[in-house]
């Protein structure tokens, strides 16, 4: 084992270390972009990280090739050794291969679970409910979609009010219009207006 770490193989641990540096790094800035719920960086960390996985295991293979051809496997303890190394490498791919499948599916999930109160809310708005709540506080594509879900189920609601208060008698209520193509607020002021014109 001495003769193993030598001049000659001390490049070889660096390149496992370096390797692993680089696979560190992408690993942190993915737990980073799951800490702050951004779907988008994490999936590409996620990628990254995955990439950054191979070279660690091919170096580590190679390392463990290197060392079993200099120590040369003579007798039953060599063998023991060579043994013990490769499942040390076997083990280490495992847990890499491990790791990126649960990071996969927390980042699915990560994605999943937003999409899914959006759909629910989307059914609830649609069978008349305005009474939703949506507890998605990302600055992503969902999150985008989210705050417009809410603004709409907000005017929807103020229009309820407003035709709630028609029914009841009083016309002295009108609706901002909110845009040129507006046409429900503006249907809603034409009929209080033809109302109030009586």
């Amino acid at each position: 084992i001495e003769k193993y770490i030598s001049a000659v193989r001390l490049p070889m641990l660096e390149e496992v270390k370096t390797a692993y540096g680089e696979f560190e790094k992408s690993r942190d800035n993915l737990l980073n972009a799951l800490e702050r719920k951004d779907a988008r960086a994490a999936d590409r960390y996620y990628d990254e990280a995955n990439e950054a996985v191979t070279p660690v295991i091919a170096a580590a293979n190679r390392l463990s090739d290197e060392f079993l051809g200099a120590i040369g496997v003579q007798n039953t303890e060599d063998a023991k050794t060579a043994n013990l190394l490769s499942a040390v490498m076997i083990g280490i791919g495992i847990v890499a291969v491990t790791a990126s499948v649960l990071l996969g599916l927390y980042i699915a999930k990560l994605i999943a679970t937003p999409i899914g109160q959006l759909v629910t809310a989307a059914g609830q708005l649609s069978r008349g409910d305005t009474e939703i709540e949506i507890a998605i506080d990302s600055q992503d594509e969902t999150g985008m979609r989210a705050k417009a879900c809410e603004s709409m189920t907000e005017g929807i609601r103020e229009q309820a009010k407003v035709l709630e208060g028609i029914s009841e008698g009083d016309y002295t209520m009108s609706m901002p219009v909110r845009s040129e193509n507006d046409t429900m607020n503006k249907a809603i002021n034409l009929l209080l207006d033809r109302n109030n014109d009586m």
